[in-house]
């Protein structure tokens, strides 16, 4: 298999999962990148908006966007940092959990039914995935 059809094989997947999550998620009201959020905030109580940003690649205005539509519906909730006045740390509100494990049961679905990995190619995987992730940070 060449890199071209590596990449494209990489993408089809991608757009298949962003796709079964939107349908998952639209009856309320979200769509993938809102369960991107949602789902670091939960792997990372208290955290701030700039680490989500520079997590998830998005830009501050737009998260800043994401974040007030997910506090308008009670998902998450901002937090005056006691260390830091100034910064704003995120917590998830029981509604936000409930979408997050939600999303969760998604993400584990999509992993069995495309079953377990070659070990050779899941390493060949991470390579380029590591090689890719230098990249984008230079």
């Amino acid at each position: 298999m060449t890199e071209k059809q590596l990449a494209n094989k990489i993408y089809r997947l991608g757009h298949i999962e962003r796709v079964l999550i939107d349908r998952e998620l639209a009856p309320v009201g979200l769509r993938m990148n809102h369960a991107r959020v949602l789902h670091y905030i939960d792997q990372h109580p208290g955290c701030h908006q700039k680490e989500v940003a520079d997590y998830l690649d998005y830009q501050p205005a737009s998260l800043t966007n994401l974040i007030n539509f997910l506090e308008k519906r009670a998902m998450l909730v901002r937090k005056t940092d006691p260390q830091n006045g100034r910064q704003k740390q995120l917590f998830l509100c029981q509604k936000g959990k409930e979408v997050t494990a939600k999303t969760d049961k998604i993400f584990n679905n999509l992993n069995e039914l495309i079953g377990d990995l070659d070990p050779q190619l899941e390493h060949t995987l991470d390579k380029k995935i590591k090689y890719l992730e230098e990249l984008i940070r230079k």
